[in-house]
């Protein structure tokens, strides 16, 4: 018994000094460019229809490159008006009802039923199979629990699309989820929920007093606001706040990007969150804290002009490495305690994009004139410390590291310009040169 319990240590020993096999890549939403592909080790992209799907993956055809295909855009419609709550829990605990009506194209989802959500997955599932050599996984939705899919309906879709994968023979597939932040917990969720009602209850209570007393622009304000306003005010109430992972998926990965910490404000409170129940070093600087208060002390959220100085640059990068070590090392430790015995396999995904750090005023609107140098120098720093905290938990995210984004797109999963890395030389080549030197030789130092 003594010799097996010997060997036993040994062989744990011999894989924690063994290097990690760990790849890095980019969510590229509009496909998957040739310099991605030799210079990284696997690429997310989204799928539309067959014949678009089939031309992005040919990009890979050949080549070891792996592609992870996110099938939201197919088999995800908006919700509708009829379907959404018009309810929601105001701070303070009482029950209100909003005074506009849902958006009819929200970014609220919802599956297809089972019978044509088959039809739909046929031809993609047969591209798949055309490509198998190449593809790695399948995700479903993009951050479904924020955008009102439930555990349930993920685990609905999670069998009837493994069950497809599996009768193509493709086994191998992952499912995957991506979460936004740490929806994944129920108590988190319910804090951005009580984040959205507290926007909902602003605009309401906004109504109810009949505007600023000019009626001529109150009623102006409220047309538009029939038709435009942030997602947020709908979201209220119908989000999935249940918490837990879907059973069923392989790969588990969050994005909890500065820009949206930075900039959105169902996020207000989060780091404050974060200093309370899950304290640590880089958190505790943020008790009590809203983002307002955290935000107002970097030099690029100001008015006036740009601070090009090195004190400013300094404070900035202290501060947003603090910020950085945060929120991505709480909401890891959290997905490490979720996920618990589960056999998933984690990914952790960064920015490298630039929309978190532009120059703005103290509203937080993009001033006319951006600094070039400044804001790429501001995405590296993101980038860099993404890349450092990979690999001091590189046994934790044991199937790799993903940028967003590559190029410069408008992703319509989440309806948005994303200024990218293709245009920051030096962003660029810190990831390939993290992807080629260092991806594949991160090393565990414990189990």
């Amino acid at each position: 018994m003594a010799n097996i319990r010997t060997l036993f240590v040994c062989i744990v020993l011999t894989l924690l000094s063994a290097g990690v096999h760990a790849d890095v890549g980019y969510f590229s939403p509009g496909g998957i460019p040739s310099d991605v592909v030799s210079k990284t080790q696997f690429g997310l992209i989204n799928a539309v229809t067959p014949e678009q799907l089939d031309r992005k993956l040919n990009a890979a055809s050949g080549t070891a490159f792996k592609v992870y295909v996110d099938l939201g855009q197919a088999i995800t419609v908006p919700a509708g008006p009829a379907k959404l709550s018009m309810s929601y829990k105001a701070p303070g605990g009482a029950i209100r009802n909003k005074v506009f009506a849902p958006q009819e194209n929200s970014k609220i989802i919802a599956f297809l039923p089972d019978k044509k959500l088959r039809k739909v997955l046929d031809p993609l599932i047969a591209v798949l199979k055309k490509h198998s050599a190449n593809v790695g996984a399948v995700f479903l939705a993009d951050e479904p629990y924020l955008n009102g899919l439930s555990k349930a309906e993920m685990e609905r879709v999670g069998r009837i699309v493994r069950r497809e994968l599996d009768l193509r023979g493709l086994k191998r597939v992952k499912l995957g989820v991506v979460f936004a932040s740490a929806m994944f917990d129920s108590k988190f969720a319910h804090l951005i929920d009580l984040q959205s009602s507290l926007f909902a209850s602003g605009i309401d209570d906004y109504v109810a007093k009949g505007g600023d007393g000019n009626a001529r622009e109150f009623a102006a304000w409220k047309e538009k606001m029939k038709q435009h306003r942030l997602a947020t005010y709908d979201r209220a109430g119908n989000m999935y706040t249940g918490g837990g992972l879907p059973r069923g998926f392989d790969l588990v990965g969050f994005d909890f990007y500065l820009s949206t910490v930075l900039l959105d404000g169902i996020y207000e409170q989060s780091l404050a969150w974060f200093a309370k129940y899950h304290p640590s070093g880089a958190c505790s600087q943020f008790a009590g804290k809203p983002m307002a208060e955290i935000r107002s002390a970097l030099s690029f959220f100001r008015d006036g002009p740009v601070l090009h100085d090195a004190t400013s640059r300094s404070k900035d990068k202290l501060l947003l490495d603090a910020i950085y070590q945060c929120r991505i090392g709480a909401v890891t430790s959290m997905l490490k305690s979720e996920s618990g015995k589960k056999r998933v396999h984690l990914f952790l995904i960064s920015e490298s994009s630039n929309n978190g750090v532009l120059n703005f005023n103290s509203d937080g609107v993009p001033v006319a004139h951006q600094s070039e140098s400044l804001v790429q120098s501001r995405v590296l720093d993101e980038v860099v410390r993404a890349e450092h905290f990979y690999k001091s938990h590189a046994c934790v995210f044991d199937a790799g590291l993903m940028f967003f984004t590559y190029s410069d797109s408008y992703d319509q999963s989440i309806k948005l310009h994303v200024g990218g890395a293709a245009a920051m030389p030096l962003v660029l080549d810190s990831i390939s040169h993290f992807a080629q030197a260092n991806g594949k030789s991160a090393r565990c130092s414990s189990l």
